[in-house]
Protein backbone atom coordinates (compact mmCIF):
# COMPACT_ATOMS: atom_id res chain seq x y z
CA UNK A 1 0.00 0.00 0.00
CA UNK A 2 1.53 3.36 -0.89
CA UNK A 3 0.02 6.67 0.74
CA UNK A 4 2.47 9.66 0.19
CA UNK A 5 6.02 8.93 -0.52
CA UNK A 6 8.50 10.49 1.91
CA UNK A 7 10.03 12.98 -0.56
CA UNK A 8 6.25 14.76 -0.74
CA UNK A 9 6.24 18.46 0.41
CA UNK A 10 3.05 20.00 1.64
CA UNK A 11 1.72 23.41 3.36
CA UNK A 12 -1.60 23.66 5.77
CA UNK A 13 -2.88 25.98 7.61
CA UNK A 14 -5.83 27.91 8.73
CA UNK A 15 -7.18 31.56 9.76
CA UNK A 16 -10.74 32.24 10.87
CA UNK A 17 -13.05 35.73 10.00
CA UNK A 18 -16.10 36.94 11.97
CA UNK A 19 -18.83 36.11 9.94
CA UNK A 20 -21.69 38.67 11.84
CA UNK A 21 -20.17 37.91 15.00
CA UNK A 22 -19.88 33.82 14.38
CA UNK A 23 -16.15 33.18 13.90
CA UNK A 24 -15.59 31.33 10.79
CA UNK A 25 -12.73 29.49 9.45
CA UNK A 26 -10.69 29.31 6.11
CA UNK A 27 -8.23 26.72 5.51
CA UNK A 28 -5.55 26.30 2.41
CA UNK A 29 -2.72 23.74 1.95
CA UNK A 30 -0.34 22.98 -1.07
CA UNK A 31 0.10 19.62 -2.19
CA UNK A 32 4.28 19.54 -3.88
CA UNK A 33 5.91 16.80 -5.94
CA UNK A 34 8.88 15.53 -6.10
CA UNK A 35 9.21 14.22 -9.58
CA UNK A 36 11.22 13.95 -12.93
CA UNK A 37 10.68 17.13 -15.22
CA UNK A 38 9.52 16.08 -18.99
CA UNK A 39 9.94 17.51 -22.20
CA UNK A 40 8.79 21.16 -22.10
CA UNK A 41 9.60 21.10 -17.66
CA UNK A 42 5.95 19.95 -16.75
CA UNK A 43 6.59 17.39 -14.06
CA UNK A 44 5.46 13.33 -14.10
CA UNK A 45 1.81 13.70 -12.60
CA UNK A 46 0.33 11.45 -10.13
CA UNK A 47 -3.14 10.28 -10.82
CA UNK A 48 -4.99 12.78 -8.86
CA UNK A 49 -8.55 13.94 -9.04
CA UNK A 50 -11.33 15.07 -7.22
CA UNK A 51 -13.97 12.61 -5.78
CA UNK A 52 -17.46 12.75 -4.48
CA UNK A 53 -18.20 10.23 -1.49
CA UNK A 54 -21.93 9.42 -0.75
CA UNK A 55 -22.51 8.93 3.19
CA UNK A 56 -25.38 6.31 1.76
CA UNK A 57 -26.36 4.15 -0.47
CA UNK A 58 -30.13 2.32 -0.84
CA UNK A 59 -31.11 5.09 1.59
CA UNK A 60 -28.93 3.17 4.38
CA UNK A 61 -25.41 5.04 5.67
CA UNK A 62 -22.35 3.50 3.94
CA UNK A 63 -20.81 0.61 6.18
CA UNK A 64 -16.76 0.70 6.06
CA UNK A 65 -14.05 -1.83 7.64
CA UNK A 66 -10.57 -1.39 7.79
CA UNK A 67 -8.20 -4.10 8.62
CA UNK A 68 -5.95 -5.44 11.22
CA UNK A 69 -2.05 -6.39 10.67
CA UNK A 70 -2.85 -10.12 10.77
CA UNK A 71 -5.44 -9.42 8.18
CA UNK A 72 -8.46 -9.62 10.27
CA UNK A 73 -10.84 -7.15 10.44
CA UNK A 74 -10.19 -3.56 12.23
CA UNK A 75 -12.15 -1.20 13.17
CA UNK A 76 -15.79 -0.66 11.80
CA UNK A 77 -18.28 2.03 11.30
CA UNK A 78 -20.75 3.94 9.59
CA UNK A 79 -20.81 6.79 7.39
CA UNK A 80 -22.62 10.26 8.52
CA UNK A 81 -21.16 13.17 6.25
CA UNK A 82 -20.74 13.25 2.59
CA UNK A 83 -17.20 13.98 1.31
CA UNK A 84 -15.63 15.90 -1.52
CA UNK A 85 -11.75 15.47 -1.68
CA UNK A 86 -8.26 14.05 -3.35
CA UNK A 87 -7.11 11.20 -3.68
CA UNK A 88 -4.14 9.70 -5.37
CA UNK A 89 -5.44 6.83 -7.49
CA UNK A 90 -2.37 5.38 -8.79
CA UNK A 91 -1.63 4.89 -4.51
CA UNK A 92 -5.10 4.82 -2.73
CA UNK A 93 -8.81 6.02 -3.37
CA UNK A 94 -9.09 7.36 0.23
CA UNK A 95 -8.99 11.26 0.23
CA UNK A 96 -4.97 12.40 1.20
CA UNK A 97 -7.21 16.60 1.71
CA UNK A 98 -10.32 17.36 1.50
CA UNK A 99 -13.79 17.99 2.98
CA UNK A 100 -17.07 17.18 5.00
CA UNK A 101 -20.47 19.00 4.46
CA UNK A 102 -20.32 19.17 8.59
CA UNK A 103 -17.55 21.66 8.10
CA UNK A 104 -14.76 19.76 8.91
CA UNK A 105 -11.48 19.49 6.57
CA UNK A 106 -8.55 17.71 6.53
CA UNK A 107 -5.22 17.09 5.05
CA UNK A 108 -2.15 14.67 5.12
CA UNK A 109 1.41 15.68 5.10
CA UNK A 110 4.62 14.15 5.12
CA UNK A 111 6.72 13.79 7.85
CA UNK A 112 9.24 11.17 7.69
CA UNK A 113 10.08 10.70 11.55
CA UNK A 114 6.46 8.87 12.01
CA UNK A 115 6.09 6.12 13.82
CA UNK A 116 2.36 3.95 13.93
CA UNK A 117 1.07 2.53 17.16
CA UNK A 118 1.37 -1.12 17.72
CA UNK A 119 -1.87 -2.98 17.45
CA UNK A 120 -2.36 -5.12 20.40
CA UNK A 121 -3.45 -8.78 19.98
CA UNK A 122 -6.49 -8.46 22.00
CA UNK A 123 -7.32 -4.67 20.41
CA UNK A 124 -7.37 -5.72 16.68
CA UNK A 125 -11.18 -4.71 16.35
CA UNK A 126 -9.64 -1.33 16.99
CA UNK A 127 -7.18 -1.80 14.06
CA UNK A 128 -7.09 1.59 11.46
CA UNK A 129 -5.07 1.29 8.66
CA UNK A 130 -3.64 5.41 8.12
CA UNK A 131 -4.64 5.06 4.45
CA UNK A 132 -7.96 5.14 5.54
CA UNK A 133 -7.51 7.81 8.66
CA UNK A 134 -9.17 10.91 6.05
CA UNK A 135 -12.12 8.92 5.13
CA UNK A 136 -12.87 7.69 8.78
CA UNK A 137 -12.01 11.21 10.01
CA UNK A 138 -14.37 12.98 7.58
CA UNK A 139 -17.50 10.49 7.40
CA UNK A 140 -18.37 10.14 10.78
CA UNK A 141 -17.28 13.53 12.57
CA UNK A 142 -17.96 17.47 12.30
CA UNK A 143 -15.51 19.03 14.77
CA UNK A 144 -12.33 18.70 16.58
CA UNK A 145 -12.90 17.65 19.33
CA UNK A 146 -14.72 15.07 18.12
CA UNK A 147 -11.88 13.40 16.20
CA UNK A 148 -9.61 13.94 19.20
CA UNK A 149 -11.95 11.67 21.50
CA UNK A 150 -12.42 8.90 18.91
CA UNK A 151 -8.50 9.03 18.31
CA UNK A 152 -8.01 7.31 21.82
CA UNK A 153 -10.52 4.23 20.71
CA UNK A 154 -8.28 3.42 17.87
CA UNK A 155 -4.81 2.08 16.97
CA UNK A 156 -3.69 3.75 13.70
CA UNK A 157 -1.00 1.70 12.22
CA UNK A 158 0.94 1.27 9.04
CA UNK A 159 4.49 0.02 9.02
CA UNK A 160 5.17 -2.60 5.69
CA UNK A 161 1.74 -2.61 4.75
CA UNK A 162 1.34 -3.48 0.87
CA UNK A 163 3.35 -5.93 -1.49
CA UNK A 164 6.44 -3.19 -1.91
CA UNK A 165 6.49 -3.17 2.24
CA UNK A 166 6.45 0.91 1.83
CA UNK A 167 5.39 2.72 4.97
CA UNK A 168 3.74 6.29 4.39
CA UNK A 169 5.33 8.29 6.72
CA UNK A 170 1.99 11.45 6.82
CA UNK A 171 0.88 13.68 10.01
CA UNK A 172 -2.41 15.47 10.00
CA UNK A 173 -4.41 18.80 10.31
CA UNK A 174 -7.93 18.58 11.25
CA UNK A 175 -9.83 22.33 10.93
CA UNK A 176 -13.90 22.53 11.47
CA UNK A 177 -16.16 25.59 10.50
CA UNK A 178 -15.90 27.24 14.24
CA UNK A 179 -12.02 27.50 14.20
CA UNK A 180 -10.98 24.96 16.40
CA UNK A 181 -7.68 23.33 14.97
CA UNK A 182 -5.36 19.78 15.43
CA UNK A 183 -2.52 18.60 14.26
CA UNK A 184 -2.04 14.72 15.09
CA UNK A 185 0.99 12.34 15.05
CA UNK A 186 2.43 9.64 15.55
CA UNK A 187 5.76 9.72 17.14
CA UNK A 188 7.82 6.91 19.11
CA UNK A 189 4.02 4.44 18.32
CA UNK A 190 2.53 7.20 20.34
CA UNK A 191 -0.23 9.61 19.49
CA UNK A 192 0.52 13.36 19.53
CA UNK A 193 -2.28 15.61 19.22
CA UNK A 194 -1.37 19.92 19.30
CA UNK A 195 -4.49 21.69 19.27
CA UNK A 196 -4.96 25.26 17.68
CA UNK A 197 -2.11 25.00 15.39
CA UNK A 198 -2.66 26.84 12.89
CA UNK A 199 0.49 25.67 10.70
CA UNK A 200 1.29 22.02 9.02
CA UNK A 201 4.42 21.50 6.70
CA UNK A 202 6.51 18.35 7.41
CA UNK A 203 9.25 17.97 8.86
CA UNK A 204 11.03 18.37 11.82
CA UNK A 205 7.55 17.34 14.09
CA UNK A 206 5.35 19.78 15.53
CA UNK A 207 6.21 20.01 18.74
CA UNK A 208 10.03 21.33 17.20
CA UNK A 209 8.47 23.85 14.72
CA UNK A 210 6.75 25.29 17.43
CA UNK A 211 9.77 25.50 18.93
CA UNK A 212 11.61 27.56 16.48
CA UNK A 213 8.62 29.91 16.04
CA UNK A 214 10.02 31.40 18.62
CA UNK A 215 13.03 32.46 17.17
CA UNK A 216 10.88 34.94 14.81
CA UNK A 217 8.93 36.25 17.38
CA UNK A 218 10.26 39.70 17.00
CA UNK A 219 9.14 39.96 13.63
CA UNK A 220 6.54 42.50 12.86
CA UNK A 221 4.96 44.66 9.81
CA UNK A 222 6.40 47.40 11.20
CA UNK A 223 9.78 49.71 9.89
CA UNK A 224 12.44 50.17 12.49
CA UNK A 225 13.52 53.86 13.75
CA UNK A 226 15.18 55.73 11.45
CA UNK A 227 19.15 56.00 12.70
CA UNK A 228 21.03 59.33 12.20
CA UNK A 229 24.22 58.56 10.26
CA UNK A 230 26.57 61.35 10.24
CA UNK A 231 23.93 64.28 10.89
CA UNK A 232 21.78 62.37 8.30
CA UNK A 233 18.62 60.21 8.69
CA UNK A 234 18.46 57.57 7.17
CA UNK A 235 15.00 56.16 7.80
CA UNK A 236 14.13 51.99 7.60
CA UNK A 237 12.69 50.61 4.45
CA UNK A 238 9.42 50.00 4.23
CA UNK A 239 8.87 46.39 5.63
CA UNK A 240 12.03 45.99 7.04
CA UNK A 241 10.16 45.18 10.24
CA UNK A 242 9.93 41.66 8.80
CA UNK A 243 13.42 41.28 8.12
CA UNK A 244 14.66 37.80 8.47
CA UNK A 245 11.57 36.13 7.57
CA UNK A 246 12.59 32.53 6.17
CA UNK A 247 12.10 32.33 2.30
CA UNK A 248 13.52 29.01 1.12
CA UNK A 249 10.82 26.66 0.25
CA UNK A 250 12.09 24.05 3.32
CA UNK A 251 9.41 23.06 5.78
CA UNK A 252 11.12 25.24 8.49
CA UNK A 253 10.97 28.14 6.76
CA UNK A 254 7.66 27.45 5.19
CA UNK A 255 6.23 26.98 8.90
CA UNK A 256 7.61 30.29 10.00
CA UNK A 257 6.32 32.28 7.11
CA UNK A 258 2.71 30.69 6.80
CA UNK A 259 1.71 31.60 10.96
CA UNK A 260 3.73 35.15 10.25
CA UNK A 261 1.32 35.77 7.50
CA UNK A 262 -1.67 34.38 9.26
CA UNK A 263 -0.73 36.45 12.45
CA UNK A 264 0.05 40.06 10.46
CA UNK A 265 -2.54 39.27 7.41
CA UNK A 266 -5.57 42.12 8.35
CA UNK A 267 -8.98 40.08 9.36
CA UNK A 268 -11.25 39.44 6.86
CA UNK A 269 -14.94 40.52 7.29
CA UNK A 270 -16.59 38.43 4.50
CA UNK A 271 -15.79 34.65 3.56
CA UNK A 272 -15.03 36.40 -0.65
CA UNK A 273 -12.38 38.69 1.30
CA UNK A 274 -11.16 35.49 3.38
CA UNK A 275 -10.80 33.17 0.45
CA UNK A 276 -8.59 36.07 -1.47
CA UNK A 277 -6.64 35.54 1.57
CA UNK A 278 -6.43 32.18 1.02
CA UNK A 279 -5.04 32.28 -2.15
CA UNK A 280 -2.85 34.67 -1.10
CA UNK A 281 -1.20 32.72 1.57
CA UNK A 282 -1.43 29.73 -1.18
CA UNK A 283 1.02 32.25 -3.51
CA UNK A 284 3.49 32.93 -0.79
CA UNK A 285 3.70 28.84 -0.09
CA UNK A 286 4.03 27.45 -3.77
CA UNK A 287 7.35 25.76 -4.74
CA UNK A 288 8.31 27.05 -7.98
CA UNK A 289 9.82 24.03 -10.46
CA UNK A 290 13.61 23.80 -10.26
CA UNK A 291 13.98 26.67 -7.00
CA UNK A 292 13.96 22.57 -4.86
CA UNK A 293 16.23 19.47 -6.63
CA UNK A 294 18.12 16.66 -5.60
CA UNK A 295 19.73 13.88 -7.72
CA UNK A 296 17.52 10.90 -8.30
CA UNK A 297 19.11 8.25 -6.15
CA UNK A 298 17.71 5.58 -8.60
CA UNK A 299 19.59 6.72 -11.54
CA UNK A 300 22.19 9.19 -11.21
CA UNK A 301 21.99 10.86 -14.82
CA UNK A 302 18.47 12.19 -13.81
CA UNK A 303 17.45 15.17 -11.62
CA UNK A 304 14.54 15.34 -9.40
CA UNK A 305 12.41 18.18 -9.21
CA UNK A 306 10.09 19.20 -6.55
CA UNK A 307 7.09 21.59 -7.05
CA UNK A 308 3.30 22.54 -6.35
CA UNK A 309 1.40 20.61 -7.64
CA UNK A 310 -2.22 21.47 -6.79
CA UNK A 311 -3.30 23.56 -3.98
CA UNK A 312 -6.56 23.97 -2.01
CA UNK A 313 -9.27 25.91 -0.56
CA UNK A 314 -11.52 24.88 1.91
CA UNK A 315 -14.54 27.07 2.88
CA UNK A 316 -15.97 25.02 5.12
CA UNK A 317 -18.10 27.26 7.20
CA UNK A 318 -20.20 27.86 3.68
CA UNK A 319 -19.08 24.42 2.31
CA UNK A 320 -17.21 25.64 -0.66
CA UNK A 321 -14.03 23.80 -1.57
CA UNK A 322 -11.75 25.27 -4.46
CA UNK A 323 -8.11 23.87 -6.17
CA UNK A 324 -5.93 25.34 -8.23
CA UNK A 325 -2.83 23.89 -10.27
CA UNK A 326 0.28 25.76 -12.20
CA UNK A 327 -1.01 25.27 -15.29
CA UNK A 328 -4.49 26.99 -15.23
CA UNK A 329 -3.47 29.46 -12.49
CA UNK A 330 -7.56 29.90 -11.92
CA UNK A 331 -9.41 28.52 -9.23
CA UNK A 332 -12.16 26.13 -9.62
CA UNK A 333 -14.58 25.45 -7.07
CA UNK A 334 -17.70 23.22 -5.62
CA UNK A 335 -20.68 24.38 -4.06
CA UNK A 336 -20.98 21.30 -1.42
CA UNK A 337 -24.65 22.45 -0.87
CA UNK A 338 -25.22 21.77 -4.19
CA UNK A 339 -24.44 17.95 -4.48
CA UNK A 340 -26.65 14.79 -3.89
CA UNK A 341 -24.64 12.76 -1.13
CA UNK A 342 -27.44 10.17 -1.24
CA UNK A 343 -25.81 7.33 -3.14
CA UNK A 344 -28.84 8.50 -5.34
CA UNK A 345 -26.64 10.38 -8.02
CA UNK A 346 -23.14 9.26 -8.77
CA UNK A 347 -20.20 11.26 -9.88
CA UNK A 348 -17.68 10.82 -12.06
CA UNK A 349 -13.88 12.14 -10.54
CA UNK A 350 -13.53 15.45 -11.56
CA UNK A 351 -10.36 16.36 -13.08
CA UNK A 352 -8.11 18.90 -11.66
CA UNK A 353 -5.09 18.94 -14.23
CA UNK A 354 -6.82 20.86 -17.08
CA UNK A 355 -3.15 21.35 -19.29
CA UNK A 356 -5.20 22.88 -21.96
CA UNK A 357 -6.85 25.65 -20.29
CA UNK A 358 -5.02 29.39 -20.54
CA UNK A 359 -4.47 31.10 -17.46
CA UNK A 360 -5.15 34.09 -19.04
CA UNK A 361 -8.84 35.61 -19.68
CA UNK A 362 -8.72 37.37 -23.20
CA UNK A 363 -11.11 40.52 -22.84
CA UNK A 364 -9.73 42.07 -26.08
CA UNK A 365 -13.89 41.16 -27.26
CA UNK A 366 -15.58 43.19 -24.85
CA UNK A 367 -12.87 46.75 -24.99
CA UNK A 368 -15.40 49.23 -26.19
CA UNK A 369 -14.82 52.55 -28.04
CA UNK A 370 -15.17 55.74 -25.86
CA UNK A 371 -16.40 59.52 -27.04
CA UNK A 372 -13.60 61.87 -28.21
CA UNK A 373 -12.01 64.01 -26.26
CA UNK A 374 -11.80 61.89 -22.30
CA UNK A 375 -8.00 61.02 -22.76
CA UNK A 376 -6.30 64.34 -21.72
CA UNK A 377 -3.67 63.47 -24.65
CA UNK A 378 -5.97 62.91 -27.17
Amino acid sequence: MNVLPSTYGCTAGAFTYDNNGETAAIVFRTFDMLGKAEPGGKLTELDVKGVIIPSETNGEPLAYQSSAPDGSVGVQWQAKYGIVGFTCLDMMKEPVAGQNIAGLAFHANTLTTTKYQEVPPDQLQKALRVEQIGLWILSQFATCDEVTEALNDVYVWGDGMGPTDFAPRVHFFVADKYGARVGIEYINGELKTYPNVNMVTNDPPLNAQELNLRNYHNLNPYPLPAENVDGQEMPASFGCGMLGLPGDDSPVSRYVRGAKFIQFALPSTTAEESRRLAGELVGRMVVIKGMARQPDPKASDTVLYDSTEWAMINDIYNNVMAWWTPQQQRWQSVDMSKIDFSGKTPYKPIEIYRPDASMFIDVTDTLQTAAKGWWPFS
